[in-house]
């Protein structure tokens, strides 16, 4: 997380890949109307340095051809870092994945076990 606030802060892009299982350091929110452990270091970024977050994914077009598509993630609580403030901007970017994946089902990587790790 230090590396990726460095290049936050000097202006630089930083991607992360936020939807396989955040394991017990993860953040339960929604996903497909369970609770999914979710990694927390996107949010924690955004709201440490201010720096814009964005959703990002492709679409296969077909004869190896791909549309690229980002959108903002839009948070418009408090920049603290805190437990709530992180678990709502990782809910806000969890429901776009979720929304993407129901408009292109068969373009998400569904063995993966995303919801492995539970809450106690």
């Amino acid at each position: 997380i230090a590396a990726c606030l460095q290049a936050l802060q000097r202006n630089r892009l930083v991607g992360l890949l936020c939807d396989q299982d955040g394991g017990k350091k993860g953040v339960f929110v929604p996903f497909f109307g369970q609770m999914s452990s979710t990694p927390a270091g996107a949010a924690l970024l955004h709201l440490k340095s201010g720096a814009p977050l964005f959703f990002a994914y492709s679409i296969r077009k077909g004869n190896f051809r791909y549309k690229g598509v980002i959108r903002p993630v839009i948070y418009k609580g408090a920049y603290e870092v805190n437990d709530e403030n992180i678990r709502e901007v990782t809910a806000i970017f969890t429901a776009m994945l979720e929304a993407h994946v129901r408009r292109h089902p068969e373009q998400y990587l569904w063995t993966h076990r995303r919801w492995k790790t539970r809450p106690s």
